[in-house]
Order: C-alpha cells, then sequence, then structure tokens
C-alpha cells in the first residue's frame, strides 16, 4: 500500500529564542552589554530585532547583531543566521551562506541546526545532494529527540534514498517520533504494520496508530483510518479503537 510519500516536514525550524518578551528599558540594557561584546546579549538583542520584540522590528540590526555574537561563537547566533539566509529575512536568499552558518551551528551541537542542514542535503537546497550526509546530520538531530529529524530518517530507510532500504530501521525512527507526537511518524509507522513492513503484520496496530495519527485533522489521514475500518471490520475496528487509547496514554507518559 502506498504511504505518505510527501511528508518531509518541509517546514524549518524557527529562529532560536532568547529573553522573554522586554520593555524598551530592557533591550536598552541589552543594548549596553552587546556593546561591551557580550556575545549572549548580542543574541538576545538580534533576536528581539528580528521578531520585533520591545523594539521595531528591522532585518538589518538583527542580522549585524547576530554576526557579531556568531563571530563569538554562539551556536544560537550561528543557527539564526542561517534561518536569515535560508528564508531571505532581513537579506537577500542565500542557500549556500545558510549552509555555512548551519554547519556552524550544527558543529557545536544545535539540534536545529543539524536537523536544517541534513534536510538542505537531503533536498540539494544550498548543496549539493547527498543522502550520506542528509543521513549524519539526520542522525546527530534526532539522537537529541528532534522529532522532525527522526521522522525523515524513517522515511530516508524506508524509501532507501541516499541510503540502502531499511525495514527495520524505518519503523525504529518511525516509532521514535511517533511516540513524541508526530502524525506523520504516526500514519507511517501503521502503514508499517498493516503492511508486514519492517514488523510482524498487525493490522488492529497499524490501524491503532493511524486512528491516533488522524486525530491532526489531516484529510488524507482520516480517509486511511476509514478505508482501514471498512476493511477490516466493526470488531477488529474496536479493538484498534481500546488500542489507540492505550498508545495516547504511552505518548502522553513519554512526554513526563
Amino acid at each position: 500500500m502506498a504511504r505518505l510519500t510527501l511528508k518531509w516536514l518541509l517546514l524549518f525550524v524557527l529562529l532560536d529564542g532568547g529573553l522573554a518578551a522586554a520593555d524598551k528599558e530592557d533591550v536598552a540594557d541589552l543594548a549596553v552589554l552587546a556593546e561591551q561584546g557580550n556575545a549572549l546579549a548580542q543574541h538576545d538583542l538580534g533576536l528581539k530585532y528580528a521578531t520585533g520584540d520591545g523594539v521595531k522590528q528591522n532585518g538589518a540590526e538583527a542580522l549585524k547583531w547576530f554576526l557579531r555574537s556568531a563571530a563569538q561563537g554562539d551556536a544560537r547566533a550561528q543557527f539564526n543566521l542561517g534561518v536569515m539566509y535560508d528564508h531571505g529575512t532581513g537579506v537577500p536568499p542565500n542557500g549556500a551562506e545558510a549552509a555555512k552558518w548551519y554547519r556552524l551551528a550544527a558543529a557545536q551541537g544545535h539540534a536545529g541546526a543539524q536537523y536544517n542542514l541534513g534536510f538542505m542535503y537531503a533536498n540539494g537546497a544550498g548543496v549539493l545532494k547527498n543522502g550520506l550526509e542528509a543521513i549524519k546530520w539526520y542522525r546527530l538531530a534526532a539522537a537529541q529527540g528532534h522529532v522532525a529529524a527522526q521522522s525523515n530518517l524513517g522515511l530516508m530507510y524506508a524509501t532507501g534514498a541516499g541510503v540502502p532500504r531499511n525495514s527495520t530501521e524505518a519503523v525504529k525512527w518511525f516509532r521514535q517520533a511517533a511516540l513524541q507526537g508526530n502524525a506523520v511518524a504516526q500514519y507511517n509507522l501503521g502503514t508499517r504494520y498493516d503492511d508486514g513492513d519492517g514488523v510482524p503484520k498487525d493490522s488492529i496496530e497499524g490501524l491503532a496508530w493511524i486512528r491516533v495519527a488522524a486525530a491532526s485533522g489531516s484529510e488524507s489521514m482520516v480517509l486511511k483510518q476509514e478505508l482501514m475500518e471498512h476493511r477490516m471490520g466493526t470488531e477488529a475496528s474496536l479493538a484498534a479503537q481500546k488500542r489507540s487509547e492505550e498508545i495516547l496514554k504511552e505518548i502522553t507518559a513519554a512526554k513526563h
């Protein structure tokens, strides 16, 4: 059966955060520290200009302060520069420049940068397409619990994109993301159980995961649930419903 091959979680991670919302006096104090060369203050001041928090939104000022902070090795500033160049926020879009800053932050262990760099390699955006590099960076982000990286790793192993197809690895990563509440991974895990691909065939378990995924409101997932229920009949569907309730409890427990 066909899977959701389009679900690559195309949205990049947003700007990495800093201080809480501030008034103008707080921003002024932050500016003093930033001018004195404090890298954390430089990052947080850049973030305020990027988001318009306590100051008028100003991409050029955000870029200036992120650059100063990044030059001192602040991984969040390096990541946020990558985001700005990636999306053309305050600067012309520049994939190569985005990849440069993501790489610097990723090398310091920034999970969002690792994910975004993996995404760029998987899709040939700003860098030459390279499945092995995509897997490398996705794995590093996934090991830190980055749910989108876990889901995308599952898809790469499921489809053999850049790596030999490995259904067992696909299931492993789908499960990790699914237990974090990722609907795409829940759906893909459900289809694995229904097909018996990478796991023993268990359509009740498959439908249970599809039900959990369909609660996200995706029309295609809801349709898949309805088609499976029609195929499997009332008794099996009720068993899947009960199992889906258990899965939701497992997901809730995993968050604590």
